[in-house]
């Protein structure tokens, strides 16, 4: 644990300014909200335009915190060969519990923490506290999940931002890809021979994100 621990003190000092830098986007975020809600009537106009800034300042947030998973995932990168843990009696079990450990502490303890004041605010009681909680962590890990992985098994930024958007490529184009099959299992016409059909553009993708490794 001890061990552990101090992996995530060196996470933290090695990304101080990146994580001041999300905390002051979610700051700012919530003293928005604050204002909004304290700030007696607004004209429409007003309420639409800082509204707007709170939701940019959301989606903000939720990149961030990707690229900061993927920032301390690769800063201890489990392929490559001049690791510093390869001569050191680290276990990739510990090295993977660290981490873990790591974005708990450094991303969503800190998210939860600055959150608790704007649900005080709104007038939540327990009860709805523990349910903004849980969602509040639902949609971290949307963001944390896939970077985790990714990351894992890439050694730069640029690679890691390569297959990022192959993955968001794969989940997005999966219906219409699905659809399409569906339709040319059902005879429906699938294009000329030179049109760009989702398989194509698949494997371009995938072409490309292997010239990128």
């Amino acid at each position: 644990m001890k061990l552990m621990l101090h992996i995530v003190r060196k996470d933290l000092l090695r990304l101080r300014w990146y994580l001041t830098a999300w905390l002051a986007v979610i700051i700012a975020k919530y003293a928005i909200g604050y204002d909004v809600m304290c700030g007696g009537v607004l004209p429409r106009s007003a309420f639409r335009w800082l509204d707007s800034i709170v939701g940019a300042l959301g989606v903000v947030e939720v990149v961030a915190t990707f690229f900061l998973t993927a920032l301390l995932v690769q800063g201890d990168a489990l392929v490559g060969s001049r690791q510093f843990w390869l001569t050191r009696p680290i276990s990739g079990g510990r090295l993977l519990g660290a981490k873990v450990l790591g974005v708990a502490l450094l991303l969503v303890l800190p998210a939860l923490a600055l959150a608790v004041p704007w649900w005080l605010v709104a007038g939540f009681d327990a009860r709805m506290m523990a349910a903004a909680a849980v969602e509040l962590v639902a949609w971290q890990m949307l963001a944390v999940v896939p970077a985790f992985l990714v990351a894992s098994l890439t050694d730069t930024l640029g690679r890691f931002i390569m297959w990022s958007l192959v993955l968001i490529w794969l989940v997005v184009m999966a219906p219409f890809y699905s659809a399409w099959l569906w339709t040319k299992s059902m005879g429906g016409g699938a294009g000329g021979t030179n049109s760009l059909t989702p398989d194509r553009m698949l494997l371009m993708c995938l072409v490309l994100a292997a010239m990128g490794a």
